[in-house]
């Protein structure tokens, strides 16, 4: 039998622990229900877990990839304009080898063209430096984005806020449903758009007036 792949293996937790909603399940129950290791179960569980905290919903299709809202973590983050390009920063710079790399305003103007006073406002903080047509991340600017980071990754979430129970131990539970839709939890919603496909903001945030506690 071949190793199973991250996909699968994550696919499988998801499936099984759909029908255990609003309970909590020991990782050794989910790696004998799944066949994964205790060690697997446990690494690709904490890994939808993190990307529930971090991913936008999206659906794919043979045009690619279409984008909804963001996560309630994302969320408020991105009410916050200067922050939200900062952990984007961060990011970025990471993928070229290092946290202080510079990054090319042409290569990034998708983002950084449409939010050009929140950039002056990073840079009179201290969090970035302007170069010939660069921009890089201070030390400072890199303590504040992986501060940000974490607080989305680190979010605490309760499952058993977002959906009503269906499955329960002893069956089938009645889900509570309003013409056939479930009714979730809407908050998310508020500002879940901040940055559209074309970097523009789809809100209204000014970000010299955004908080910076």
């Amino acid at each position: 039998m071949g190793r199973t792949s991250p996909a699968e293996a994550m696919e499988r937790i998801a499936w099984h622990l759909n029908y255990c909603s609003d309970e909590t399940v020991p990782i050794n129950k989910i790696a004998e229900e799944t066949g994964l290791s205790w060690a697997t179960a446990r690494k690709y569980a904490q890994a939808i877990e993190t990307q529930q905290k971090i991913a936008p919903k999206i659906e794919i299709d043979d045009k690619g990839v279409t984008v909804g809202r963001k996560s309630s973590a994302v969320t408020r983050l991105f009410a916050n304009t200067t922050r939200a390009i900062a952990v984007y920063l961060l990011n970025n710079a990471e993928l070229k080898g290092g946290a202080t790399q510079p990054l090319s305003f042409e290569e990034h103007s998708e983002v950084l063209e449409n939010h050009t006073e929140s950039v002056e406002k990073m840079e009179a903080l201290g969090w970035v430096e302007l170069l010939e047509g660069e921009i890089r991340l201070t030390p400072l600017g890199v303590q504040i984005a992986g501060s940000e980071r974490s607080k989305v990754k680190n979010t605490e979430r309760n499952p058993r806020h977002d959906i009503p129970p269906v499955w329960k131990n002893q069956g089938v539970a009645s889900a509570e449903f309003s013409g056939n839709i479930i009714k979730f939890d809407e908050e998310q919603e508020e500002a879940s758009n901040t940055f559209d496909k074309d970097g523009k903001t789809s809100h209204s945030i000014d970000p010299t007036t955004a908080a910076m506690a």
